[in-house]
């Protein structure tokens, strides 16, 4: 059936501006970088399109797609010149990337992938598109498109249930959430770099506009802020959660561990704010807890690499004094 939807702008006063019925269901929404143009995503029953919306005046340009039946279009993105406009299509005879020239508002090309896609990641250069998909073999996977070709380059085989895609600042990494993890992409390489397990099922993920911070939140309401460090070995970082602020709050003294000593300036510009949390440069395996902790009675929260919670787990039960409650 037919779904409605109204599409309303705001100045940044609250005021609205505009507003618009999209008369099929909403498959996604992009915003010109400009901000005057709102391109979303429809699917109908006997059709797919996309509605370039002016922002101000409401008029409306209608983008074919595609008149196959039965066919969705599931996300929308921009590149970052706003001239290509990349839509996430799938229909009977499997998954595509559609590719939209923005300025002559026509269907430029499509590329075919296997199976669906799940999200869609531009790098700034516009050039490749990083889209999410499942592989029979392989499980989750990141398709790499180049754009001129309209064509698959490199399937890269992620093995867990990748959902969504942002791309790093000045391209040089695609970041990916699976599940409870947000994994680091190299798109020189194409390969998998770095990973940050948040702890809670993740259910979006965002950046900041320039690109130096992630933003991830789980399904429990907790939110959770990263560092993105531009060429570094380490280019991803947790530097305050939701759960840290809490500890802060009701904690008397928080002392944070962290290994990597380029890190501790960004750590401290964070948590500048809070009196009562040290930030201590060392790796927690070669510390023994009585140097560092002023009192018998205290309790670990770590969001640690999974392959060494067996190595701490007895590092801290076998040392004196021992935590009366440890939380990984």
């Amino acid at each position: 059936g037919i779904h409605t939807m109204e599409v309303v702008a705001f100045y940044n006063t609250g005021k609205a501006l505009a507003a618009k019925t999209v008369d099929m269901t909403a498959g996604g929404l992009a915003v010109s970088p400009a901000g005057d143009v709102l391109y979303v995503g429809r699917n109908g029953d006997e059709a797919v399109d996309i509605a370039a919306i002016d922002v101000e005046t409401g008029a409306t340009e209608v983008i074919e797609i595609t008149a196959v039946p039965g066919a969705s279009l599931d996300a929308v993105r921009l590149s970052a010149d706003g001239t290509r406009l990349f839509a996430a299509l799938t229909t009977a005879a499997g998954g595509s990337l559609a590719i939209v020239d923005t300025r002559s508002r026509v269907l430029q090309s499509t590329a075919s992938v296997d199976g669906s896609i799940g999200d869609i990641a531009v790098v700034p250069n516009g050039r490749k598109v990083f889209v999410t998909g499942w592989d029979s073999e392989l499980g989750g996977v990141v398709h790499v498109i180049d754009v001129a070709a309209a064509r698959v380059v490199d399937t890269i085989a992620v093995g867990g249930l990748p959902t969504q895609l942002v791309a790093g600042r000045g391209g040089d990494a695609v970041f990916i959430v699976d599940r409870d993890q947000i994994l680091v992409l190299c798109t020189a390489t194409n390969e998998i770099v770095d990973s940050v397990v948040i702890g809670g099922q993740l259910s979006c993920l965002a950046a900041s506009p320039d690109g130096a911070r992630l933003y991830a939140a789980d399904y429990a309401g907790a939110i959770t802020v990263l560092q993105v460090a531009a060429g570094a070995s380490v280019p991803l970082q947790e530097l305050m959660t939701t759960t840290l602020r809490q500890l802060a709050a009701a904690a008397k003294q928080v002392i944070a561990v962290e290994l990597d000593g380029r890190l501790l300036p960004p750590l401290e510009e964070v948590l500048s704010g809070w009196d009562n949390v040290e930030i201590i440069q060392g790796d927690m395996l070669k510390l023994a807890p009585a140097d560092i902790v002023p009192a018998s009675d205290y309790l670990v929260v770590a969001n640690i690499p999974y392959y060494i919670t067996s190595a701490l787990l007895r590092h801290l039960l076998e040392t004196t004094p021992r935590p009366r409650r440890v939380v990984l």
